[in-house]
């Protein structure tokens, strides 16, 4: 009986121990699966993940606005987006598996990427500029940053490459360069021309001084300023810059004085320039040349005259110093009246008081038993009335001498032959005894 019970008793021991390692298990188990279901879950998540990355990569590199490619290291393209095929004017297919050298618009782009390709290798980054040809052969400006693209072992397996279409930008640099220097010689025209007109208003100076002068002036107005050279000829004298060669490259101008061709400017370039039209002048740089040409034949002309007016000046003095003839203008209109040194001889009206001589003092000098009549005949002509201009009077001078003077008057006309003032001579008579 007893031996009954400790059997059960022993089973029951059994039963129990090896429930409880069948729970313990039950539960390791239990824990295992549940942490391999969330380790599962996990993975799931992580996949979904960088499945929803590479989409929204792909995505992105295809809605790029810039080119996006990869090249292997034998310069093939491997992988491009759509942006690649509207710079490159092709399709996929078109473009995949060719080398990069088959768009380059020239040996001199392929030999900058070449010195590029050296950047690489070593892992270096770069960016840079140069022009391809499209599928169609319609040449484009690009700028490409390179970066290398490497392995787990840090070798080199290819390279990214992103493609920018800078033709417009370039466009408008190269535009806004050639205004520039267009704006930059139009200046440097302008102070040729200023240089040139200062220099012919310098009181005094001569032909010879402008014309030796203007050789060295007229060379900054021009594009090639350094291979300038100039001849100024002018009434068969000759003056040259000091490098001047009569050369191929040169453009010739008249200088002209009433219309009359007395010398011209030949302004010559020393060595070949490229031509514009028929020469390598701009039409700016003739028109600036033909300016100066005018302005020098101004000058002379203006020159000329006044030295027959000097000349003539002097004749005038001489003439009325021997017949003791005097000369004054009245501009009637402006009642203003302006007496010459020949009419202050005559008188005798000392030089302190030429200055200041006036109506006034005029009126003084006349004989008081005149100067009603001359009065009248002022009212008269201050009237516009010119019909009487030739009179005499009795003058008293400083020194109470009295004189007997004639003057007569001659009027002076407009472009509108319309009077604009009036030119009386004085003339000393008293020798001759004559009274008014």
């Amino acid at each position: 009986m007893y031996i009954l019970l400790y059997f059960s008793l022993a089973v029951a021991v059994v039963f129990l121990f090896t429930a409880v390692l069948y729970m313990k298990k039950y539960r390791e188990k239990k824990n295992h699966m549940e942490k391999l279901q969330r380790s599962l879950q996990e993975k799931e998540k992580t996949n979904s993940a960088i499945e929803f990355g590479e989409n929204k990569l792909y995505d992105l590199v295809h809605v790029l606005n810039e080119g996006f490619m990869y090249i292997d290291t034998n310069d093939k393209i491997s992988y491009l987006n759509e942006k690649v095929c509207l710079i490159f004017g092709g399709n996929y297919n078109d473009l995949i598996n060719r080398s990069i050298y088959d768009f380059f618009l020239d040996q001199k782009d392929a030999k900058i990427y070449n010195e590029k390709k050296y950047l690489k290798e070593k892992g270096k980054a770069d960016q840079y500029d140069l022009q391809i040809r499209q599928m169609g052969g319609e040449p484009r400006w690009v700028r490409i940053s390179v970066s290398p693209l490497p392995d787990n072992d840090n070798n080199r397996i290819g390279s990214v490459c992103i493609i920018t279409d800078i033709t417009e930008r370039k466009e408008y640099d190269k535009s806004m360069k050639e205004l520039t220097a267009n704006l930059n010689q139009k200046i440097k025209q302008l102070n040729c021309l200023y240089d040139i007109s200062d220099l012919t208003s310098v009181p005094g100076i001569t032909f010879e001084e402008i014309f030796v002068k203007s050789l060295d002036i007229i060379p900054f107005g021009l594009k090639y300023s350094h291979d300038t050279c100039v001849e100024i000829v002018f009434e068969s004298r000759e003056y040259r810059s000091d490098n001047f060669e009569e050369t191929q490259w040169c453009y010739v101008v008249p200088i002209k004085v009433q219309k009359k061709k007395l010398g011209h400017i030949r302004v010559c370039y020393t060595e070949e320039k490229p031509f514009i039209n028929k020469d390598p002048f701009h039409f700016n740089e003739k028109i600036l040349i033909k300016n100066i040409a005018e302005k020098l034949g101004q000058v002379i002309e203006a020159k000329n005259m006044e030295n027959t007016l000097k000349e003539s000046k002097l004749k005038l003095t001489l003439t009325q110093k021997v017949t003791k003839t005097g000369s004054w203008e009245w501009d009637v209109f402006a009642n203003r009246k302006i007496f010459s040194d020949s009419f202050f001889n005559v008188l005798d009206v000392p030089v302190e008081k030429r200055f200041f001589f006036d109506d006034e003092a005029f009126f003084k000098m006349i004989h008081p038993d005149d100067k009603e009549h001359v009065q009248s005949l002022f009212n008269k002509i201050s009237n516009y009335e010119f019909n009487t201009l030739e009179f005499k009077s009795r003058v008293i001078q400083d020194n109470g001498v009295i004189k007997h003077v004639l003057f007569n008057g001659d009027i002076i006309k407009d472009d509108n032959n319309e009077p604009s003032k009036l030119i009386f001579t004085i003339r000393n008579i008293t020798k001759q005894g004559k009274k008014k």
